[in-house]
């Protein structure tokens, strides 16, 4: 989900390069469906309630497979979105390895997709729900007690 060239590119920009100018170009079919997509996180915070939304619009990835939270998670806050790009995560060191640094953003070329503060107020709420844990409450009759050979706890499901 970066913005350079080499890379695969967001969503909603769309992979068509110039020999000589190399940038993003507004998809927009796909920007309408990622807008749609913020619009209604916004209004409710659940990725699950959205993947399951968009799955029923018939919303799709870029490689047509079915949404999951961490890439709608990834994609909307992609900086992207709203016509920055995304430079110097990760650097060299003195021995060449690679490290992770603070990212820089820079305005780019490309049309933005979504409106600043729409951006902020889903990054916002992005943030918030980021370590919240859904557990369920079942109490299984042989909770704690049952392992597998290996050692492992085994766990129950509700089918």
């Amino acid at each position: 989900m970066r913005a350079s060239v080499t890379e695969p590119q967001a969503v909603g920009h769309a992979d068509k390069h110039c020999k000589d100018q190399k940038q993003l170009y507004l998809d927009r079919s796909e920007a309408a469906d990622l807008r749609a997509l913020m619009l209604r996180y916004d209004a409710n915070p659940n990725l699950n309630q959205l993947r399951a939304w968009a799955e029923s619009k018939g919303i799709k990835t870029r490689k047509g497979t079915k949404w999951s939270p961490t890439s709608l998670r990834r994609v909307m806050t992609n900086p992207v979105i709203v016509g920055q790009i995304e430079y110097g995560k990760r650097r060299t060191n003195e021995k060449g390895k690679l490290k992770k640094a603070e990212p820089r953003l820079s305005k780019g070329k490309q049309e933005g997709i979504a409106p600043r503060d729409l951006f902020e107020r889903v990054a916002a709420k992005l943030a918030a729900n980021a370590g919240k844990r859904r557990r369920h409450k079942t109490e299984y009759l042989l909770s704690g007690i049952v392992y597998c050979a290996c050692g492992c706890a085994m766990h129950g499901r509700t089918l």
